[in-house]
């Protein structure tokens, strides 16, 4: 979970002004968005290899949720930018940078099909790649890549995800990446593939709540915030047909 139970982010505290609770709900629901879609994927991604049903996630159920932690990191961010003052190039945003170049592709991508992706005969949504393992104690796993939409030259397919030997961890699921096409400079004609794990974009994040947390923490020592304000009301109405 990138936001914990009593996150200031999750319960801003009455002190704040009421723009800025409304900057820390954005966040919020960006990020918890990022939560829900990371682990469904992981979910979705595991019963990919190992289900032993014909039916199994579809392509476009697995791509729907790397596009959307995609779209939200990228919310993230300029929500970030705009409102705290901290430009994209600053070392804290390193590793997540590149998911807003990743982001205006799906944006624009009825022009990215004319520019760039019929020309060299890409995937139309991205290479999705990952290592997946039955066991956390398993010294064996499979590593599978998909290519979205149809590949018309089979003999230009070619993956090369990570090879997760000799990385210890708590997941049956790990090394998931994503490989999109991005264009660096708006002003130019240039276009680059793009890979990003979407693991370590989830950690990245976890590490910059944690160090707004400590920031939040800091600034306002001499507050009491153990009054905070609530959220996601509910509102039911009974209603009989006449």
């Amino acid at each position: 979970m990138i936001l914990h139970q009593n996150s200031y982010f999750r319960k801003p505290p009455k002190v704040l002004l009421s723009e800025q609770v409304v900057i820390f709900n954005a966040i919020r629901y960006s990020l918890d968005i990022c939560d829900i879609a990371f682990e469904r994927l992981k979910k979705n991604l595991f019963t990919f290899v190992y289900s032993k049903e014909n039916l199994k996630p579809s392509f476009p159920l697995l791509y729907l949720d790397v596009w959307t932690i995609i779209q939200n990191l990228s919310i993230f961010l300029k929500i970030i930018k705009s409102h705290f003052e901290i430009p994209l190039f600053d070392p804290l945003f390193d590793t997540l940078r590149e998911v807003i170049h990743l982001r205006d592709t799906s944006q624009h991508i009825d022009e990215r099909i004319t520019q760039i992706l019929a020309k060299i005969d890409l995937p139309i949504y991205g290479i999705l790649s990952w290592y997946a393992q039955q066991d956390i104690n398993a010294n064996e796993g499979i590593i599978t890549t998909l290519y979205s939409g149809t590949v018309t030259d089979k003999k230009k397919v070619k993956s090369n995800p990570v090879n997760p030997s000799g990385k210890s961890s708590k997941d049956l699921i790990n090394q998931i990446e994503f490989t999109g096409i991005i264009k660096p400079n708006r002003r130019e004609d240039d276009f680059e593939e793009k890979t990003v794990t979407i693991n370590n974009l989830i950690d990245k994040t976890k590490e910059i709540i944690l160090f707004f947390e400590k920031q939040i923490s800091d600034q306002t020592k001499s507050y009491d915030l153990t009054d905070r304000h609530t959220s996601d009301l509910i509102i039911q109405l009974y209603v009989k047909k006449i």
